[in-house]
């Protein structure tokens, strides 16, 4: 299975810094409505011991969303696995009906259509490196900026 490249990675990762239980969230939203927000959506964590190591896999949902008729739609959602060895696109949706599963569990096993995995994590590359263009606030250095209005606890 593909995995995203180390400089889409790299911002992957920033991405989900901090997110670390089922159920965790957050919405970047830093580009004064030019461009969609970001959501991100922890969905399932897997910690076990291995080998006598700890071994910490998640599944992630990064998605636009946007609002049509009252329902939510996915503008794109691709679910990704996150590994130590690194970052894998599961699935895609976008709305409205188009939905590729790419990778998935079968009886503890990954099992993947290589080229369709391949084409969606090329995309991912590409998307992650969008989404930095979008939403980083350069003059912080981060996606996830101090506004004027927020207290900052010292």
């Amino acid at each position: 299975m593909k995995c995203l490249g180390k400089r889409a990675e790299a911002i992957f990762r920033q991405l989900i810094e901090g997110l670390e239980n089922p159920g965790d969230h957050r919405k970047i939203n830093n580009a004064g409505g030019s461009f969609m927000p970001v959501s991100i959506d922890v969905l399932t964590v897997n910690r076990q011991t291995v080998a006598g190591r700890e071994w910490c896999d998640m599944r992630v949902s990064l998605a636009h969303n946007y609002v049509q008729n009252g329902d939510v739609m996915a503008d794109p959602d691709v679910e990704f696995l996150v590994t130590p060895l690194g970052v894998a696109p599961l699935t895609f949706q976008q709305d409205p009906g188009i939905y590729r599963r790419w990778a998935w569990q079968e009886n503890g096993q990954w099992r993947y259509r290589p080229r369709g995995q391949a084409d969606l994590t090329s995309f991912c590359n590409q998307w992650m490196v969008n989404i930095k263009q979008q939403q980083w606030d350069a003059a912080q250095k981060t996606f996830f900026p101090v506004r004027a209005t927020e207290k900052v606890e010292t």
